[in-house]
């Protein structure tokens, strides 16, 4: 039991010892105060920048504020595109993007006081680009007379609930006819209905029976930032929203309760309008179609009618997409699919100097691109003809298949998988046709042409990554004087090309006379870069495969440890592509096996450069290990490789040996023994 006596004493213990403590304790000085740069709201989270170029923006009211805007102007564009017109768009913004940095940004990027100058200049590239996009060319379609609008082929309404039959049947009869002759449900366009507000009116609100006010906004990169709708209000009471029509949809028999929520992924509409027919005052509300919608499930989107009486009231149903998707079709063509796996390894990864948000938005983009292309090639084929779209398609074209064939000239390692990627495009090519003519039942010039345009997209988007970040002028339009055919055979890109070196010459297998006379001009002319490619690659590198050529440069006096940019030596190379000849011939020239590669990377490079450079430290055992054969391997170690050499994620060669799929599992287990050994 606790007393007052007990309570006392326990606080007269304790005090002294607070008074000690108080006295004996030192006040320390102060710690200066570090003031974080304010944050200004840009066209991305300015709370998570993630690249210097971000830090900069977001750091200076004014080049946020322009951020915005440049965003806004890029996206109204697109609005206004067609197809291949926002295509183009698109990558002419990626290369403007990725220029930022390389115009603007010191390699002193992180010093705050060495970002005024960067600034400034972001605060010029970004008002010239707004200007830009501003004036950017909008062409607009031809007259087709008489031609149905191939929308038509995909898209049908059918009512699946009437609740008042003849208003329904006329209204899906008008809609259908809408579909068939213009493209588009635009009741500001169909005989008959006068538009109010909405998607399609002039306005997003109306007085007639109360203030309407239909809510539309960007749904961004999930929705190609088209202008969606969320729903509609009247004297702000909601009468609409994104639930709407799904919850009529699951009313109907065999829903199954699937429909009740949104098919959208961004729980909005593809549009939404308030018309007149006759008398009476509806709403329109169409659910989307496309890769992020019901379609793309293999569901049927909907549309329905309400009349706006005192009270909303249904009236028609109708199921608006009756084509089953196609994507599953394509993306299991076995030489397509080899062509697409080819292609990325070419590509690699997005560049660096693009923002995490940026790349999202890319590849949300791309998928949208591609289920269209998948799924409504007509419409495809409508465009290019509809605008006019065939020259610029065609030059965009002819620049994808010679940025290809310059990456291709890099090194051996590019120039090995470019003789595995030109054979591939001819059989899938006419893989693609097979498939639009069976799963679609396209005509054969129709799947001729939509495999064309498939084809044509699937190259150049893989060549982004391999052009140089450059600012690039305004898409022009300037009729159709195509180099490259849309899918070229191997040689096609070689015919009429000269070498550009000795390395080309070499690289390309050129007669031992010819490299003679390269080798005469280069050693007399260039010095210590003689047989250089564009990095920094020696023609001893290129001349792995050939050992005659390799033995007749060296004798020319070349260095056997001369390397690339990033350390790779000719020794290595050998060592990449099994060449045990001539890892010997290097090895008895001098070829140092204790060398090491540094950490590189480059803008253009694509993948298989900058996947090397990547990663620090790898030497020849490295690379033998990794996809060489055993002989090869051994031959290393005799010389004196280092089997406890490590790269600078930790791995040695005994790691990188665990995929080498030229190994057995018993001569896996041998070298085991000796790569794998602890010292």
């Amino acid at each position: 039991m606790k007393t007052a006596a007990g309570t006392w004493l326990r606080a007269a213990w304790i005090l002294p010892l607070l008074i000690t403590a108080c006295a004996g304790t030192q006040s320390l000085p102060t710690p200066p105060r570090v003031l974080q740069p304010t944050r200004y709201s840009a066209s991305f989270n300015c709370t998570m920048p993630v690249i210097p170029l971000q830090e900069v923006i977001c750091e200076n009211e004014a080049l946020a504020g322009l951020d915005r805007e440049m965003a806004q102007s890029f996206r109204g564009k697109l609005r206004e595109l067609d197809f291949f017109g926002r295509s183009e768009l698109l990558a002419n913004q990626r290369r403007w993007l990725l220029s930022r940095a390389s115009q603007c940004l010191s390699a002193n990027q992180r010093d705050l006081a060495a970002r005024t100058a960067p600034a400034n200049c972001l605060l010029s590239l970004y008002r010239t680009r707004i200007t830009e996009l501003q004036r950017w060319p909008v062409p607009q379609p031809r007259s087709l007379a008489g031609k149905q609008h191939p929308l038509a082929a995909y898209v049908e309404f059918r009512l699946v609930d009437d609740r008042e039959p003849a208003l329904c049947a006329e209204l899906g009869r008008k809609f259908n006819v809408a579909i068939s002759d213009i493209g588009q449900v635009d009741p500001s366009r169909i005989a008959g209905l006068s538009e109010l507000a909405g998607s399609h009116g002039p306005r997003s609100s109306a007085d007639k029976t109360g203030n309407l006010a239909a809510s539309l906004y960007e749904a961004g990169p999930y929705a190609s930032y088209q202008l969606r709708a969320k729903g509609l209000s009247r004297n702000g009471q909601n009468l609409i929203d994104e639930n709407a029509l799904p919850v009529w949809v699951a009313q109907l028999p065999n829903a199954g309760g699937s429909f009740s929520a949104s098919s959208s992924q961004t729980l909005d509409y593809a549009a939404l309008d308030v018309f007149m027919f006759g008398e009476r005052e509806f709403v329109l509300v169409v659910e989307t179609w496309g890769y992020y919608a019901a379609a793309a499930r293999g569901e049927s989107p909907h549309a329905g009618v309400y009349e706006l009486t005192p009270s909303l009231q249904p009236r028609c149903l109708f199921r608006t997409y009756l084509t089953p998707p196609m994507a599953r079709v394509f993306e299991r063509l076995p030489l397509y699919t080899e062509l697409r796996n080819v292609l990325n390894t070419m590509s690699g990864e997005a560049p660096e100097a693009l923002a995490p948000d940026e790349r999202q938005d890319e590849v949300l983009l791309d998928k949208e691109s591609l289920w269209t292309f998948y799924n409504m090639p007509l419409l495809m084929l409508d465009v290019v003809d509809r605008y006019q779209r065939e020259g610029a398609l065609r030059r965009r074209h002819d620049a994808a298949m010679e940025a290809i064939f310059t990456w291709s000239e890099r090194n051996l390692p590019c120039k090995l998988l470019y003789r595995r990627l030109i054979p591939l495009i001819q059989p899938a090519h006419v893989e693609l046709i097979r498939a639009y003519q069976n799963s679609q039942g396209l005509k054969p010039d129709e799947a001729v042409a939509a495999a064309d345009l498939l084809i044509i997209e699937t190259l150049d988007k893989a060549a982004d990554n391999l052009q140089e970040a450059a600012p690039s002028t305004l898409g022009k339009n300037p009729k159709a004087r195509p180099r490259y055919a849309p899918a070229p055979v191997p040689g096609d890109l070689e015919q009429g090309r000269r070498y550009t070196g000795l390395h080309s010459a070499v690289l390309n297998r050129a007669l031992p006379e010819v490299i003679a006379d390269f080798v005469k001009y280069e050693i007399g002319m260039t010095g210590s870069s003689k047989g250089s490619g564009p990095a920094g690659d020696t023609a001893l590198m290129a001349a792995v495969r050939d050992p005659e050529t390799l033995r007749q440069l060296l004798v020319a006096g070349l260095d056997a440890n001369a390397s690339n940019d990033w350390r790779k030596t000719a020794l290595m190379t050998a060592a990449q592509t099994n060449q045990q000849g001539s890892a010997q011939i290097l090895l008895d020239a001098g070829a140092d096996p204790q060398r090491a590669t540094i950490a590189w990377h480059a803008e253009g490079a694509g993948g298989i450069d900058n996947g090397e450079g990547a990663v620090a430290g790898r030497t020849a055992l490295m690379y033998a290990a990794a996809g060489a054969a055993e002989p090869l391997i051994r031959l290393l170690v005799e010389r004196g490789a280092a089997v406890s050499q490590s790269d600078a994620t930790g791995r040695r060669a005994c790691d990188y040996m665990a995929d080498n799929q030229r190994l057995t599992d018993l001569q896996r287990s041998s070298l085991q023994a000796i790569l794998c050994a602890k010292n």
